[in-house]
């Protein structure tokens, strides 16, 4: 069975690779971006070299390695692809198969992740060359940064299958992908740092798991969150994985009951 879900990882990879030059121009979109925002924070210090006890460098660091999760990491099109198969009635087929629908999202999702960490590492070292960016806190830091980013990972999968299996009643997901991506976006705080934020904003994230996808890891490697923190923050973002993960399989049970396919 395992064997099963590595060649649907391996077909996502293959599949990627087919489109190598929308990948070349995804990397540009990407460099542009944070070239622009070094402009913005620096003019936002306006000389000053720290702001909120965050430095510069940090602060760039902080929006180069955000536009590169958002990009490369947590960027994902389960949804969209949940909504066709149930659109074109192939959801049916997806349920005859010998393995786990939801196991097969994922290996699709691990698939795509295997791909884009490579290209995301790669243009990281180009936006170093005109970024001045910082390396982890320390070494503890830059070890524990990887497992919370695994974590936003899973975090934002199981996001986008809550959002895919809505389609089984509403069919159409444009509304609410847009809606979705605008909360997590701005609440994540891969937008602007949530510190920056009124403090009513930051109370409300504080209770919700979407800075589990973006503020928590990126805070984390450049020293913002430090010591007993960093090992709270990161069992806060497995509570968040555990609970949507029972949510995920509830409602994939309810959506199988209320299974109705949209033809023509």
């Amino acid at each position: 069975m395992l064997q099963g879900y590595l060649k649907l990882a391996m077909v996502e990879i293959q599949t990627m690779l087919a489109y190598r030059t929308a990948t070349i121009i995804w990397c540009i979109g990407a460099l542009l971006r944070i070239y622009l925002l070094n402009i913005f924070w620096s003019a936002i210090y306006g000389g000053q070299s720290m702001v909120d006890g965050v430095t510069l460098p940090a602060i760039v660091t902080y929006a180069t390695l955000s536009i590169m999760q958002q990009n490369f990491i947590i960027a994902n099109d389960i949804s969209w692809r949940i909504q066709e198969r149930i659109r074109e009635g192939n959801i049916i087929i997806d349920l005859l198969r010998p393995y786990g629908y939801l196991r097969s999202l994922l290996a699709m999702g691990v698939g795509n992740l295997a791909f884009t960490i490579p290209v995301a590492g790669v243009t990281i070292l180009v936006a170093a060359l005109f970024g001045n960016l910082i390396l982890p806190a320390s070494p503890v830091a830059a070890v524990v940064y990887l497992i919370s980013l695994l974590l936003g990972f899973l975090l934002s999968f199981l996001f986008s299958c809550l959002i895919g299996f809505t389609a089984f009643w509403t069919f159409e997901l444009s509304g609410i992908n847009w809606l979705m991506d605008m909360v997590i976006s701005f609440l994540s705080g891969v937008i602007v740092p949530l510190w920056f934020l009124p403090p009513v904003v930051q109370q409300i994230s504080d209770f919700l798991p979407f800075q589990g996808i973006g503020y928590l890891p990126l805070s984390i490697y450049i020293g913002r969150i430090t010591g007993n923190e960093m090992w709270l923050a990161l069992i806060k973002q497995l509570c968040w994985v555990s609970i949507l993960t029972l949510l995920v399989v509830f409602v994939w049970r309810l959506a199988q009951k209320k299974l109705i396919v949209q033809r023509g």
